[in-house]
């Protein structure tokens, strides 16, 4: 095996390897605070050892109040790309001067090829060890509670394993690659439809800033699967952040691939009635599996046909409703190219209390913010950056900005075309 990039620098107990953990907890303002504290108390911990060496009080007592501030977080895994701290795979929003230590951690993580650092119940002499290693390159890493270990990025199926953008980047090419065999296919195969659905799940989970910002500004034909995968995306977007069952967001999300699948055309598709009915046909002519019904095959079932009945009481209809209807108008008849998700933004808006439920529509865009994730956009100082997502304010989002990820200070303006010359982010 070629030697990776991306090693991993571990504190972790030994009950316990990253590998297994399957929660990734929803970030919010406490917990970022807890992870910009944990910044900065590994940062004067770096900052101690470098001045004092290891051995000094002052170098324990620093790393007294690192160990403090993780055991507030509890078990986390921190990744920095690019100047971006990652939690869990989730982008955490930090202050400017968090920024500043965050990138000095990184300079020292590259140094000694470490990706990510996962932390676990580690204890104080395990904090010591791990700063005297950053400082000093010739200190080999401890084989017990701190281990280097090389990973085989080519296998991308784990999310620790590789760098965030990477991760997301290659769930959507492989979801886009399924959702076309899907199309090609003669009749519906309910296990490459759960794989794209997994894969777009995956890809929000890993980072909801990146998903969004990905999938909108890849090169690349805007055809009926990567209409499919966005539509679908668009439904996992906002059924993740309502914290809806997972067990209904498959649901949900394996309702609009195949409505979209079956509905969609090179430009423009079917109207929803038509899609519907004929995604409720094929699924209910697929054969039945053993003695009884699968569950998520039951419940696929009834969502098409209440979709199909107009049926009033299932308010998610609604939003299978206006995944597919944005996805439909992504691109019109009539018109070369594709719209950019700010056109469907007011194509809902317009359609609100029309075409579409108002509560989704809201829901939806403000997922996205006014200016939504990949918008390249030009800040109040002169600056270019990309809009990462929402900011406490619409008009201000959180961008990208020479490296750093920060909330807008003021309005930014969007820019319809990059300026010759001029470096973004």
């Amino acid at each position: 095996m070629q030697k990776s990039t991306g090693m991993t620098l571990s504190i972790r107990p030994r009950s316990r390897p990253p590998g297994q953990s399957t929660v990734r907890p929803r970030a919010t303002v406490g917990t970022d605070n807890l992870v910009g504290d944990l910044v900065d108390a590994l940062f004067v911990l770096h900052r101690t050892t470098q001045l004092h060496g290891p051995t000094h009080p002052s170098v324990s007592r620093a790393a007294g109040r690192a160990r403090e501030a993780q055991a507030k977080t509890g078990p986390l895994t921190l990744q920095v790309v690019e100047g971006m701290l990652f939690r869990d795979g989730r982008l955490v929003p930090l202050v400017s001067e968090d920024h500043e230590r965050l990138h000095v951690l990184q300079d020292a993580m590259d140094l000694r090829g470490v990706g990510e650092l996962v932390f676990g119940a580690p204890t104080l002499q395990s904090f010591v060890a791990l700063a005297a290693a950053l400082c000093d390159p010739s200190i080999e890493f401890s084989e017990k509670e701190i281990t280097l270990s090389e990973l085989d990025v080519e296998r991308g199926d784990e999310s620790e394993e590789v760098a965030p953008e990477v991760f997301v980047a290659t769930q959507f090419a492989l979801a886009i690659s399924d959702a076309e065999t899907l199309r090609r296919g003669d009749g519906w195969d309910e296990r490459h439809a759960l794989a794209v659905v997994r894969r777009i799940e995956r890809a929000w989970e890993r980072s909801g800033a990146l998903a969004g910002a990905i999938l909108e500004r890849a090169p690349g034909e805007w055809n009926v699967a990567r209409r499919a995968v966005a539509a679908v995306s668009h439904a996992t977007a906002v059924l993740t952040r309502l914290e809806t069952s997972r067990s209904i967001r498959r649901v949900v999300c394996h309702a609009v691939l195949i409505t979209s699948i079956r509905g969609f055309r090179k430009r423009s598709g079917l109207p929803f009635e038509e899609a519907i009915g004929r995604a409720r046909t094929e699924v209910e002519a697929l054969p039945t599996r053993k003695a009884s019904l699968d569950p998520h095959r039951q419940r696929l079932v009834t969502l098409l046909h209440a979709a199909a009945s107009k049926e009033p009481s299932l308010g998610i209809v609604s939003l299978l409703q206006l995944a597919y209807g944005i996805e439909r108008e992504r691109c019109p008849d009539g018109e070369d190219g594709a719209l950019e998700i700010t056109d469907l933004f007011a194509y809902a808006a317009a359609n609100m209390g029309r075409l579409f439920d108002v509560r989704w529509v809201r829901a939806f865009i403000s997922l996205y913010g006014l200016m939504p994730a990949g918008t390249r956009v030009r800040l109040e100082d002169g600056r270019i950056g990309v809009a990462l997502g929402p900011g406490r304010r619409a008009d201000r989002p959180m961008v990208l900005v020479e490296g750093l990820v920060q909330e807008a200070t003021g309005p930014v303006t969007r820019l319809t075309s990059e300026p010759a010359n001029r470096k973004v982010g």
